[in-house]
């Protein structure tokens, strides 16, 4: 099979494993890919959420970092790609079992459908705003207009693939990147930010920890199931480190920004983190000669991160057992996301408010299996990937060799499961209360922390029983590095 990965001509691959001698790129491109993902006016509003934890000043600005570290999570993950030259959610069946694997994939595939929408509303909510402006009056037929625009630009990108992606996330870091950053300076200076907490910091255990944990979950938590997407076509020999520090740093950097800005603004926009049109709401006060310029801005910021969930969800699709050529699943996304984009649109109902709410608890389970995945990148060496048993659905390694049945990875599924148990008895979400949740605990993000923690522990303390006194090479069935072998 060819596999073609080119500029503005369409990607060949699917779910299949890059050859090695098809590989191409540098760790650098990892940075631009990050940095525009997360340059979207959107994180102005986790920044006055974050607000709403009462932190001081000091406090937000170690939160908000913490919150770009968690990209390391992304980061470590983006390692499996040039190890193995496989996308993110194949390589989870390494964890639960060729067949184990479909509800983590489904699960993630569900969180990515659902924020492809949310993006692609808001976008056009801003686009309506846009024209507005423009003098052109709202109304259904213009608002579907603006709204199909937006769609097709944002899952053409998808439909030619990753090698379109990646030059496109590097055009939008530099041109929209620097824009946005700019705005947000003016924003802070036109918005006379007043009142600023230096000194009264909230409490550790009931703010600071569930701020932090809120933070990390929506920065690099919620790309987890995307990391090795973006670095499988890199070469064998590219650097770990430099995967893992370009993808933190550029992250990292327009999100340390936009959060501590939201919180600021929130001094003056005290509506900004429960606004249904956040974007709207921060135009306020910009003089009209600029607002034209603040709706691109707003707009293009948004597209890189829809695009690149559109296109890690085909590939969950395909590892879903989808039948169709990659591109091809993009439309699947363009008619679903779309058809729930144009019914939030048109009724102009709080439907959007409960999605995000239910995305909320979507996330939260990425939790557990971020501590699954994490887990077994730590013990590669000693248990490489078998990249060629990631597709065989009647024997190999991850379909009945220790810890495995019938392509079930019990001890990953145990220990996922778990952690998911964890979530919903000590969790408090929106839409519900979890029967357990304690002062401490009565924050989703607190039972994050938790959740993680007991999803690792437990399969750490499973892979030492089953592996951790036999040697890799002596004896352990189905592991016996050959042809299929990537690892240390």
């Amino acid at each position: 099979m060819e596999f073609r990965d080119e500029v503005w001509k369409i990607e060949t691959a699917g779910i299949e494993a890059v050859p090695a001698g098809q590989r191409h790129g540098r760790a650098g491109e990892v940075f631009w890919i990050w940095f525009a993902a997360n340059i979207g006016i959107l994180a102005l509003v986790l920044g006055a959420l974050l607000a709403s934890y009462k932190l001081d000043f000091w406090q937000g600005l170690l939160v908000t970092i913490l919150g770009g570290a968690s990209f390391l999570f992304v980061g470590f993950l983006g390692i499996a790609g040039p190890l193995t030259g496989v996308p993110m959610l194949t390589l989870s069946r390494a964890s639960f079992g060729v067949k184990g694997a479909f509800l983590p994939t489904l699960i993630s595939w569900i969180n990515l459908i659902g924020w492809q929408t949310v993006v692609w509303v808001t976008a056009t909510y801003a686009g309506i705003d846009l024209f507005a402006n423009l003098g052109v009056r709202p109304g259904p037929v213009p608002d579907l207009i603006i709204f199909a625009v937006i769609g097709i630009l944002t899952y053409a990108f998808g439909v030619f693939g990753h090698a379109t992606v990646v030059r496109m996330q590097y055009v939008i870091s530099l041109v929209f990147g620097a824009l946005t950053i700019v705005l947000t300076a003016y924003l802070l200076g036109t918005h006379h930010v007043t009142g600023i907490n230096f000194n009264r910091p909230a409490d550790f255990l009931t703010a600071f920890v569930p701020a932090a944990g809120f933070i990390i979950m929506f920065a690099g938590v919620s790309w987890i199931n995307c990391s090795s997407d973006y670095t499988r076509y890199l070469p064998p020999g590219t650097s770990s480190q430099r995967i893992v520090w370009f993808t933190t740093i550029g992250s990292t950097i327009p999100l340390v920004i936009l959060i501590m800005a939201g919180y600021l603004l929130s001094t003056r926009l005290t509506q900004l983190g429960s606004a249904s049109d956040p974007l709207s709401l921060i135009s306020q006060g910009i003089p009209a000669v600029l607002l034209v310029p603040y709706w691109i801005v707003g707009i293009a910021g948004l597209l890189p991160e829809s695009v690149l969930a559109g296109y890690s969800s085909g590939l969950n699709l395909l590892a879903l057992g989808v039948k169709l050529p990659r591109y091809k699943t993009i439309y699947v996304d363009f008619v679903l996301c779309g058809a729930l984009g144009v019914y939030v649109v048109l009724s102009q109902s709080s439907f959007l408010g409960v999605m995000q709410s239910f995305l909320g608890i979507v996330v939260a389970v990425m939790t557990p299996f971020t501590a699954v995945l994490l887990t077994d990148l730590l013990w590669h060496r000693r248990l490489p990937y078998q990249v060629a048993d990631l597709y065989n659905f009647t024997g190999g390694s991850y379909h009945s060799s220790p810890g495995y049945r019938g392509g079930f990875g019990v001890p990953a599924l145990v220990s996922y499961f778990l952690g998911i148990v964890c979530l919903f008895l000590f969790g408090s979400f929106p839409l519900f209360n979890g029967p357990l949740a304690t002062v401490f605990f009565q924050n989703t993000q607190t039972s994050y922390v938790l959740a993680f923690l007991v999803t690792g522990g437990i399969y750490n303390v499973w892979k030492v029983v089953l592996y951790g006194v036999k040697d890799q090479t002596q004896g352990v069935p189905g592991r016996v590095p050959g042809p299929g072998r990537v690892g240390g």
